[in-house]
């Protein structure tokens, strides 16, 4: 039997196991709190500057055209030659007008005499004279007569052949004193400012390149025939179907020729577009695949990309991010990261903001 000293002991006893019990059971949920995660952190590089894809383009006119005359004839004036800068309204090429010019004497002549007795018959009419009928035959062939004369007039303007638009001679199908038919191309006209340089696509690239992608790429263009003069091109338009069955979708981007280059339809050029930089000048960064994961609390269409940033004192930070694509080694992130910062390489679980991370590795890029 235990007495009453023996009871209050066993009582003090317990009562202490039991306040050291709570004080280890908070020191142990304090410590679940503040335990250091071992993890791997990597600094965020851009992706690679060197990350340039090159395409082997043709240079095609952005505004081209064939010239021709409207009649047949003999060249007489042929004084430009191919790359050749003419402006708008410039001749660059005549026919002989000898004949057309006597054609046009011809109905003029003709149509003069026309005029004339239309108007004798117009007084016989008025007096009497002369019948309805023999008046408006004489003025059908007035009428002709006039027409034919507008003819005449319009046949010797088209002997001459006069610029469109400010452009380029791109190509010379004739020479001096050739005789041409209607219709017949005698030069290959090009505007003067813009050019097209298109190139084909692979199939396997068109989900990386597709227009909306396209339009924010820096796009530069080095002409095989000038190694060392690069200009900078537009995106323009993309094919909606493959090339002629290949497995290729065509690609056009613009460019503006500049004045002191000769540049020509079928020169060859290489096209390169930068993977690391796109024309709004937005910085892109590669991380992990691993590293990226997405809020599970919001619904699917409106789910958002986070990684998990390291801070100075190795702590961490939820980072929302925005994702631009997923390759096959990462992940191509466009905004919410800057090229220096530390995230965690693996986005591991259970992980608290401001919890305190242990870097197992630092380890620059991938």
């Amino acid at each position: 039997m235990i007495d009453v000293k023996s009871h209050k002991l066993l009582l003090a006893l317990m009562s202490s196991s039991i306040l050291f019990g709570c004080k280890v059971q908070q020191e142990t949920a304090g410590e679940e709190t503040s335990l250091i995660r071992p993890a791997k952190v990597i600094t965020v590089e851009t992706v690679n500057p060197n990350s340039v894809r090159r395409f082997s383009a043709v240079v095609g006119a952005e505004q081209s055209t064939e010239l021709a005359f409207r009649v047949n004839g003999q060249v007489e004036f042929l004084d430009v030659v191919e790359g050749q800068r003419i402006k708008k309204g410039e001749l660059i090429a005549s026919l002989d007008d000898t004949d057309f010019e006597i054609l046009l004497d011809d109905a003029s002549a003709k149509y003069d005499l026309a005029f004339a007795q239309y108007k004798r018959i117009q007084l016989l009419t008025d007096k009497g004279l002369a019948s309805k009928s023999e008046s408006d035959t004489l003025l059908a062939e007035m009428l002709v007569a006039k027409a034919n004369l507008e003819q005449a007039n319009q046949n010797l303007k088209y002997t001459e052949l006069r610029a469109p638009f400010d452009g380029i001679i791109a190509q010379n199908h004739v020479e001096q004193h050739d005789h041409i038919a209607v219709a017949q191309p005698i030069f290959s006209f090009q505007n003067e400012s813009l050019q097209e340089v298109s190139f084909d696509l692979p199939e396997k690239l068109v989900e990386r390149f597709n227009p909306q992608e396209l339009v924010n790429f820096n796009a530069k263009v080095v002409l095989d025939a000038y190694p060392n003069t690069e200009i900078d091109a537009q995106f323009k338009e993309m094919q909606k179907h493959s090339s002629h069955g290949a497995l290729s979708y065509r690609v056009t981007f613009s460019m503006l020729s500049p004045d002191s280059l000769r540049i020509l339809p079928g020169m060859s050029a290489d096209l390169s577009l930068s993977l690391a930089q796109n024309a709004r000048q937005t910085e892109l960064v590669k991380v992990p695949l691993a590293a990226v994961f997405s809020d599970e609390k919001v619904a699917l269409d409106e789910s958002k990309s986070f990684v998990w940033l390291v801070n100075d004192n190795n702590q961490a930070a939820q980072r929302e991010v925005v994702l631009s694509r997923i390759e096959q080694d990462g992940a191509v992130i466009a905004g919410g990261l800057k090229v220096g910062e530390r995230i965690i390489a693996a986005a591991p679980t259970r992980l608290s903001e401001g919890q305190e991370i242990k870097p197992m590795a630092r380890e620059r890029g991938l």
